[in-house]
């Protein structure tokens, strides 16, 4: 499927509220981790060339790449707090096997 067949489906689900479907599933930290790294390059290498010559879609990918970064802090917060929530429910776990243990004995 074409990057304009993408935004177009995007744009359709949005605008009827629907939710994506089972195929569309979320993206793996090594997904996110990836996308992240090449929009690193690129600004690097764009910014990094012998000559800087200002292109007329800069500022629209500038916006794009601010909105990037936002999405991946929201992502990493989700993620930190999903990561803290199963390891307090494996230490609780834990702990209620430990006292289990100590009741037998």
């Amino acid at each position: 499927m074409t990057t304009r067949k993408l935004t177009e489906k995007n744009e359709e689900n949005e605008s009827n509220g629907s939710f994506p479907d089972e195929n569309d599933a979320p993206l793996t930290l090594d997904q996110s981790m990836f996308v992240l790294s090449e929009t690193i390059k690129q600004l690097h290498n764009r910014v990094n060339g012998v000559r800087f010559k200002e292109h007329r879609s800069d500022k629209a990918k500038l916006e794009h790449i601010r909105a990037l970064v936002g999405i991946s802090k929201v992502y990493s917060g989700l993620l930190r707090d999903s990561k803290i929530s199963d390891m307090e429910i494996r230490l609780s776990d834990l702990e209620t096997c430990m006292r289990d243990a100590d009741d037998k004995n």
